[in-house]
């Protein structure tokens, strides 16, 4: 007779043997489909998130910071002109290669205009589209139009000398430049533009200033460049 445990003994065997039978798990990784995608979908989050990031910024909107130097050269009396220095900063995000939106602030000062002992300013907001025409390997040319507002400090020219004044009325750009890539993520841009604001031209009369603006900037791009 037998013993029991011999039996059990004998199917642990037979079960061992079934195991080392059996194919290794890469094996049915291979043959599986949904092994294969789930060993896929694995490796993609082991991914480091730049690689994610940089499609990211491929496919979606890509924003631009830029600041830099701005001069001004506006008319704050009859038949006379004044040029103010100073900054400008602004910030694009640029949908399509071609297309974009544009938040402009700048600000141009000056002393002792006109001989008058005071100073004059201008301080102008503004936003709108901004297009990219034309690619030239690293040069892309650039056309916007931007609408706004601008407060002009100045003085008046009077019958008893100048008195000192401020308006802070609608404004609007139109203007374009060319802007040259220095690497991935850092351009240089400069061009001319037509601001028209509005002062007194008369101490008792607002009216039309006909502004020339020259901006050159150095702008950043976080993400990298799309065109």
């Amino acid at each position: 007779m037998v013993p029991i445990w011999a039996h059990r003994t004998h199917e642990k065997s037979e079960y061992v043997r079934f195991l080392s039978s059996m194919p290794l798990v890469h094996d049915v990784q291979l043959r599986c489909p949904i092994m294969r995608l789930g060993f896929v979908g694995l490796i993609l989050g082991l991914l480091p998130c730049p690689v994610f990031s940089q499609v990211r910024s491929a496919n979606g909107p890509v924003v631009n910071a830029a600041v830099g130097y701005s001069y001004l050269d506006v008319s704050l009396a009859r038949n006379s002109r004044v040029g103010l220095n100073g900054a400008d900063t602004n910030l694009s995000v640029d949908f399509r290669s071609q297309f974009g939106l544009k938040l402009d602030i700048g600000y141009a000062r000056g002393s002792n205009v006109l001989g008058s002992g005071r100073h004059a300013d201008v301080l102008s907001y503004l936003a709108g589209p901004v297009v990219y025409p034309i690619h030239h390997r690293k040069w892309t040319a650039y056309a916007e139009g931007l609408v706004g507002a601008a407060r002009v400090t100045g003085p008046i020219p009077s019958a008893n000398g100048f008195l000192g004044a401020y308006v802070n009325k609608l404004a609007w750009v139109l203007g374009g430049g060319l802007e040259y890539d220095l690497s991935s993520s850092w351009a240089f841009r400069a061009g001319p533009q037509y601001l028209h604001t509005k002062f007194f031209i008369t101490p008792t009369r607002i009216g039309g200033q006909n502004n020339l603006r020259v901006v050159a900037e150095i702008v950043h791009c976080f993400g990298g460049r799309r065109r």
